[in-house]
This record gives structure tokens, C-alpha cells and sequence, in this order.
């Protein structure tokens, strides 16, 4: 499927100096379902740069001098051809994992509390019925969190892990944090992905969970909420990727400037989507 999406945000300043910085705008994730994604406009110009473990692409904007009441505005298209992807499981055992990958993808996280006790016991309980079996231990926390979690559209709040589980309801992010949040505790590495689900209906920011698989020594994708297992659809469109719950941001800034700078950005900054070849 071929998909053109255009974002467009801006920084608004409402009170302080800026006098030089630079904008620091996520454009989209690496993944195998996204078969070269070319970013073909983006104003003004800026350097685009693609950094660390999770191959998150950015966008870096130079800014300066800039006072209370003015804006900053900057838009990109990217254009996507997307796949689906059904990656198979085999078994293998927890101390197939190197420590490397466990140390950084298994540590506690603002919404991913993996010292709670209860958290604890659960992810204790399922990996003892799991016979040292990582692949069942994944389909029976999946099932779990499918069975703990009512879908609730459009919350207001992330609840994170422990909240979902103690108040039962949640959209995408608190089938993800939870997911996200047993497996760690288990020292299986999970991280965060967050971008977009295009349907027919509506186009919407969604967020899922990656898994890594040590014999395919890579991350695989697992969406609860929309009940896909080790599995992805070409209507996925990953914008970031993170192995902290609340970092990186989509958007970030840094600058010299006074002290009494107070800023915002636009939080949707989803502008368009356009399918161009749904059938391909």
C-alpha cells in the first residue's frame, strides 16, 4: 500500500527570549513492513538525521530569535509503501536473551513500573507455567492482558501499567504499558511503539509493543488492542520507537535564551493522509 501522510506543527512562543536552538521533530520508525519511506517535502529546510538502537528518523530545524507572541511553524510529507508482516514464533528458553539487551530493555519505566508487587507476581506466575518456554509465556501474558484490559476509546489520561490493571479499562497505550510492563518484569525486553492505524473510518495515533526474539536477533511487532500477534498490518505506520515510556518526545526542543521562556507545540500534528494505491 502506498500512503502519502503530512505533518505539520508549530512552537509557539508565549512569553521568554529565544535567541538561538534547534527543533528536534520525530518523522518516522525503521521497520521491515515500511519498504523505503522517502520524506519528500519538508519546510523549511533541515537536517534529517536517523539515530540510535530503534533507527528513529528525525528532523533537526535551526531556530532563532524569537519572542513572546511568535511562531515557528514547520511541515514534512513522507511517503510509505507498506506491507503486511506475520513473523512465525519458536520456542526457546529465558537465558537465550544476552544481558546487554535485557539490561537496557528491561529496566522500570514511569508507566512501566516492573518493581509492583503485583505486577510482580503476575509476571512470576506466568512464567512458571510457561516451563521456561518464551513463547508460551508470550501468548499466555498476551491472552492475560486481553482478558485484564476493556477497551475504552479515547481516554483522556494514560493510566500506565499498574493503573490499567487495577481499574480495567484502557485504549492502545494501556494494553501496551501493561504488555509492556509483565514482560520486563519477566526480563523479556519489550519496548514502546507509537504512530499511526489507518482504517476506513478514521485515521488515528495508535501505540503497540515490540518483542525481541533472539534467533531472529531483532524486535517483533505484537498489538493487542487490535489483535494482532507477532504480527503487523500495512495500515501500521510506526513514528517512533522507544525503549523508555515517556522518551524521546515527538517533538523536542533546546535553545539559549531568557529564563522566563514558556513554549508549546502542537499535539496532533497529523495534517493529512492520502492512500494512493490501497491494493498494492
Amino acid at each position: 500500500m502506498y500512503v502519502n501522510l503530512i505533518f505539520s506543527n508549530k512552537m509557539l512562543i508565549h512569553s521568554g527570549k529565544i535567541e538561538s536552538g534547534f527543533i528536534k521533530w520525530a518523522l518516522y520508525g525503521f521497520s521491515n513492513h515500511h519498504l523505503n519511506p522517502e520524506v519528500f517535502e519538508i519546510q523549511p529546510k533541515a537536517k534529517i538525521r536517523t539515530e540510535g538502537e530503534e533507527k528513529n528518523t528525525f528532523a533537526y530545524f535551526k531556530i532563532s530569535k524569537l519572542s513572546a507572541g511568535d511562531e515557528f511553524n514547520f511541515r514534512c510529507a513522507i511517503q510509505f509503501y507498506t506491507i503486511p508482516l506475520n513473523i512465525p514464533l519458536i520456542s526457546f528458553s529465558f537465558n537465550e536473551y544476552p544481558n546487554q539487551i535485557i539490561t537496557k530493555y528491561c529496566s522500570y519505566s514511569k508507566y512501566w513500573p516492573i518493581y509492583d508487587k503485583e505486577i510482580q507476581k503476575i509476571a512470576a506466575d506466568l512464567k512458571k507455567e510457561s516451563k521456561n518456554d518464551v513463547k508460551k509465556f508470550l501468548k499466555d501474558t498476551y491472552k492475560f492482558v486481553e482478558k485484564s484490559v476493556k477497551l475504552r476509546e479515547n481516554m483522556n489520561e494514560r493510566l500506565g501499567a499498574s493503573r490499567a490493571l487495577q481499574e480495567k479499562i484502557g485504549d492502545c497505550d494501556e494494553f501496551s504499558d501493561l504488555f509492556i510492563t509483565i514482560l520486563r518484569a519477566a526480563k523479556v525486553p519489550a519496548r514502546r511503539v507509537v504512530g499511526i492505524y489507518i482504517s476506513k473510518n478514521k485515521h488515528e495515533f495508535h501505540a503497540w509493543t515490540e518483542v525481541f526474539i533472539p534467533h531472529y536477533n531483532t524486535f517483533i511487532p505484537f498489538d493487542i488492542a487490535l489483535n494482532y500477534f507477532s504480527s503487523i498490518s500495512q495500515f501500521h505506520i510506526i513514528r517512533l520507537k522507544m525503549a523508555q515510556s515517556e522518551y524521546p518526545p515527538f517533538v523536542y526542543v533546546k535553545y539559549k535564551g531568557s529564563s522566563n521562556v514558556n513554549l508549546e507545540f502542537t499535539e496532533n500534528d497529523l495534517e493529512k493522509i492520502e492512500i494512493l494505491y490501497p491494493n498494492e
